[in-house]
């Protein structure tokens, strides 16, 4: 037993040769990494991905490549007036698009985009596949709370989207899917936004002078149909408590090259405190157009976006 143990080899030099095969295996592919172009390929291939449509081009030059928490770290991004609806600009500082593998559902690359717009912290998965490009932002919630900090957004930040009227209060993104064909058309679309901090500030609208008014909740929800409409499942306002309360339900039919003419097609209900019809005398007169039960006004909506406020209700 001496002799057979003096025999075993306990140096573990065959360990040793994997540990430098692996070695060398590492730097070999470290230095193609770094030796190929990488980062001009990858601009490429986003630059093209990304360019929706001729009014629709997000420049994505001023970006720096990591390889080891595979990550693109982009500069100023600015999404041209022709993405957005309505017609303005949005400016992202800082963004980070991180490489996560494989999705089976859409198939192709998924990537985490986090970014920053205005304080508000937005999360997104991107899915470019073989003939679309997917979006999807998510807030998980948890008996009726949401747990996350990402894909909230402050009303006030919405203001130059919304010159009219102001809101306050922390619109929350529960669920926004997106899917759009590399020509630019609208494969899919899932929407799922709520607040309960909902609030309506003093302010003056149209020469008539409103109060502070808190309406609380807010639920909107929406998705695809065919032929370019989208279905409004949900469009609630305000709660037992609240001076404004509506439910509506419908569908819009999109213009998707000039979605201020798209067509809206819907029928609810509206209650409105005596209070705001005293303080808007011309509302009283508009409402009482349309039949009431109880206390809510019957209302169905027929109309192009545009012209719904510049004309009004209409019977």
């Amino acid at each position: 037993m001496s002799q057979e143990e003096q025999s075993i080899d306990y140096s573990l030099s065959h360990l040793k040769r994997k540990k430098i095969v692996f070695f060398l295996i590492a730097l070999f592919c470290l230095t193609i990494l770094v030796k190929f172009p990488m980062k001009s390929l990858l601009n490429q291939k986003l630059q093209s991905l990304l360019q929706v449509s001729p009014s629709c081009t997000i420049d994505l030059q001023k970006n720096e490549f990591e390889f080891f928490l595979p990550k693109i770290i982009f500069g100023d991004v600015t999404l041209p007036a022709g993405c957005v609806f309505p017609q303005k600009q949005i400016k992202l500082k800082e963004t980070s698009l991180h490489f996560r593998g494989l999705s089976f559902s859409p198939f192709g690359l998924s990537f985490k985009l986090e970014t920053t717009y205005k304080q508000n912290q937005l999360e997104a998965f991107f899915i470019p596949s073989f003939n679309s490009i997917s979006i999807l932002l998510e807030n998980e919630s948890e008996g009726g709370k949401f747990l996350g900090k990402t894909n909230k957004i402050n009303f006030s930040d919405l203001k130059e989207f919304l010159p009219i009227v102001r809101f306050n209060g922390d619109l929350v993104i529960s669920t926004l899917f997106l899917q759009l064909s590399y020509g630019g058309s609208l494969k899919d679309f899932i929407l799922n936004v709520s607040t309960n901090n909902f609030l309506f500030p003093k302010q003056s609208i149209m020469g008539f002078d409103l109060e502070k008014m808190d309406i609380n909740s807010l639920l909107i929800q929406l998705n695809l149909l065919p032929n370019n409409k989208l279905r409004i499942k949900k469009f609630i306002i305000g709660d037992e408590q609240s001076p404004l309360k509506a439910n509506f339900s419908g569908e819009l039919k999109l213009n998707t090259r000039n979605l201020k003419t798209s067509f809206l097609n819907t029928q609810g209900e509206l209650f409105v405190s005596d209070k705001i019809l005293q303080d808007i005398f011309l509302l009283k007169s508009i409402l009482d157009r349309f039949d009431k039960k109880g206390k809510f006004y019957q209302i169905e909506i027929k109309s192009p976006l545009n012209s719904i406020l510049s004309n009004g209700l209409s019977r």
